[in-house]
């Protein structure tokens, strides 16, 4: 690893394992995560902008105020029990991806793509989804709380138990 933390831009950093590191206002623009681990880390302020993603586990993260404009999160990228607050996710794919028990708090979701995604009893709270697709999605237990969605699109939505105040926007009948 470089000594600089902000060198890291468009690095291959596949196959790493990473644990109980901290991140600070570092930049992770177009690196190549593939198949990394993270256990038990905190990134604040971390920039993950056009970021390779695919089979990345981030186990007990904490996550503040990151970015991850244009990212690809896919094939089994794993955010199970990760928490993400005030976070920036833009123009995203996030492909088979698990957010199983995760917290997304606070976290603006902007023409994002979520395809075959598990949030399985994730708590959503105070975030917001505008313009995005959701196709395939289990948000079955899911704490959806004070989310809003703005002009989304919704495909095979799985919501057994969600909580949600008001009317789901994904439900037929609302339309």
């Amino acid at each position: 690893m470089p000594a600089n933390p902000r060198g890291f831009s468009g690095m291959d950093l596949s196959f790493r394992q990473f644990e109980s590191t901290v991140y600070w206002g570092v930049s992770l623009e177009g690196v190549t995560l593939t198949g990394s681990t993270f256990k038990n880390c905190t990134f604040v302020k971390v920039c993950f902008r056009d970021a390779y993603i695919p089979e990345a586990s981030f186990e007990n993260c904490l996550m503040l105020g990151c970015e991850f404009t244009g990212a690809m999160m896919q094939k089994d990228c794993l955010l199970d029990t990760a928490f993400l607050g005030q976070a920036k996710v833009e123009d995203v794919l996030m492909e088979n991806c698990s957010g199983c028990k995760a917290s997304l708090l606070e976290v603006r979701f902007l023409r994002a793509q979520l395809k075959g995604c598990d949030l399985t009893a994730a708590v959503l709270r105070d975030s917001r989804f505008e313009r995005c697709i959701l196709h395939t999605v289990n948000l079955r237990g899911a704490d959806m709380r004070r989310t809003k969605f703005s002009y989304c699109e919704f495909f095979h939505i799985e919501d057994e138990e969600v909580l949600f105040y008001g009317k789901k926007p994904w439900c037929p009948t609302t339309w």
